[in-house]
């Protein structure tokens, strides 16, 4: 068998094993892997390959089916069965757990029981299913999708295409040296070899699945120096990069583009509600302060030329000004760059600073050194201090390691971070972002209320449109843009072609265990 080995990086592999690898690389590191509420894009690939579904999104296309009994009884649309029984399609919001729903072949022992308790997890924080708003009946053992109120069945069945965990203490957090916790919740086809600080080990979880695979073993490790990689693709000794920004230039004759709607994301300067900086504590509680500060980073040259804030040729991204989508720079006035000196001068005359050169120390986080050189970055800091004209004094803590960063992210001795926000497809993810005392909000923020943000959770899309509101007005976080980001595949993957009904195209990695090379 061949072996697949994820690396978020790659480093220097062994020439002589290489033909049996298959490598996929990104700069972006882990401290989660948690199946249901993962907080990265590696680790939502790792759940696609340890947890059972319903169904799995296969294909992209409107034809239907190929008309074989097998295509039919493999395929529900362009979805894949797992879970799912041949003899259950998927036409209602009620789905009802039992011998006649659930694929006793591929999912054994999967329970009514089972179901509750993933639907439990994923009621309680954030993921991507969500906006479906799945229910379990613990009476009449039925699932039920309540959002939106009538359906399409291509919306069902992506309601369906989440992950199932099994019984077993789900309630912490994945990462190092837990591996027979997670194996204990999950069932899918690989398990979990060994969880380490850098690299997680998957194996096929029986000897029946690893005659079905072509890859035995996968292995997802993680770096963060920008060299490395960029020397790996040029020697095309990686045959996937995932999450480049545009800015890293990849060779369109060895590698195909791949867009990935999972890598919507804003990049962002939080304020450290935290600090121990009692002054700029204070400066962060107003609105206005939040405001200027964003207004001199949209201002800031290097952000002009990175993005397509005064129509940039060529920007390696979008402003979409203090919201997470596009349609919030509709909403935002920005401030020419000779009236923003005029503005900082105007808020520092009714605000107090005890000391002139008041110092901001900034701490990035090791993946924008992929999105901003060390210049960029120097140039970026220089002309922020310029505009505060010597009232504050921005500084630098890059600490370069994800283990570095971690340290100093725990320390909390620092003022302000910059970082990026993946929310990928889920529109309420920004929300649990900004709601105080989740385990995604960093920075203590609390510039809009927790009982709003909860509320319009509940609420679903009208309270999504009251926090857009809120967002434009209250600026709880400095959003820069959003950088674009792209998969790479080596066109020398043979990705399996006849897996997908008729006139479609197959999604590269739900297939992923079956890629071969050329």
């Amino acid at each position: 068998m061949r072996q697949i080995v994820f690396l978020t990086l790659l480093c220097m592999l062994n020439t002589a094993s290489l033909a049996d690898k298959l490598t996929i690389a990104t700069h972006e590191f882990t401290t989660n892997w948690h199946p249901i509420h993962s907080t990265s894009y590696p680790a939502t690939l790792l759940t696609r390959l340890t947890t059972e579904h319903f169904l799995v999104k296969a294909c992209i296309g409107n034809k239907k089916p190929g008309t074989s009994a097998t295509m039919r009884q493999e395929f529900t649309g362009n979805f894949l069965r797992m879970c799912l029984s041949v003899n259950k399609d998927v036409g209602s919001t009620y789905l009802p757990i039992n011998n006649n729903t659930i694929n006793r072949v591929k999912c054994s022992n999967l329970s009514a029981d089972d179901i509750a308790l993933t639907l439990k997890h994923m009621r309680k924080d954030t993921n991507d299913y969500q906006i479906y708003d799945l229910r379990f009946n613990t009476r009449s053992k039925t699932l039920s999708i309540n959002n939106p109120a009538r359906p399409s069945a291509e919306v069902l069945r992506q309601a369906l295409s989440f992950p199932i965990i099994r019984q077993g203490k789900a309630d912490r957090v994945f990462g190092r040296g837990t591996q027979y916790q997670y194996n204990k919740i999950t069932a899918g086809p690989y398990k979990v070899q060994a969880f380490k600080s850098d690299i997680v080990h998957l194996k096929p979880r029986n000897p029946r699945i690893a005659t079905k695979v072509t890859m035995s073993d996968i292995y997802l490790k993680s770096f963060s120096v920008r060299q490395q990689l960029v020397q790996s693709l040029q020697n095309q000794k990686v045959d996937v990069a995932l999450n480049l920004p545009i800015s890293m230039r990849v060779n369109p004759k060895t590698y195909q583009q791949v867009t990935n709607s999972e890598l919507n994301n804003i990049a962002y300067v939080g304020f450290n509600f935290g600090t121990q900086n009692q002054t700029l504590q204070n400066l962060y509680q107003s609105q206005e302060f939040r405001k200027v500060l964003t207004q001199s980073i949209w201002a800031n040259k290097v952000i002009r030329n990175k993005l397509d804030v005064i129509g940039t040729t060529n920007p390696e991204g979008n402003f979409y000004g203090e919201g997470f989508e596009p349609i919030s720079r509709h909403n935002t006035t920005l401030w020419h760059y000779t009236v923003l000196p005029k503005k900082i001068k105007f808020f520092l005359q009714y605000q107090y600073i005890k000391d002139q050169n008041e110092e901001v120390k900034i701490l990035i986080n090791p993946s924008m050194n992929f999105i901003f050189t060390s210049t960029q970055l120097k140039v970026f800091i220089n002309e922020l201090n310029s505009m505060w004209q010597g009232s504050l004094n921005f500084t630098v803590i890059n600490p370069g390691t994800p283990a570095k960063y971690l340290k100093e992210l725990k320390k909390g001795h620092f003022d302000m971070l910059m970082d990026t926000f993946f929310f990928g497809k889920n529109p309420y993810k920004p929300l649990y972002f900004l709601l105080e005392n989740h385990e995604t909000n960093l920075l203590q923020n609390n510039v809009i209320e927790a009982k709003n943000i909860k509320e319009w959770l509940s609420l679903g899309m009208p309270g999504l449109e009251k926090f857009r509101k809120k967002m434009l007005s209250s600026y709880p976080i400095a959003i820069i843009g959003s950088f674009t980001r792209r998969d790479y595949i080596s066109k020398k993957i043979e990705i399996p072609q006849d897996e997908c009904p008729s006139n479609t195209i197959p999604i590269p990695y739900t297939f992923m265990p079956k890629w071969t090379h050329r």
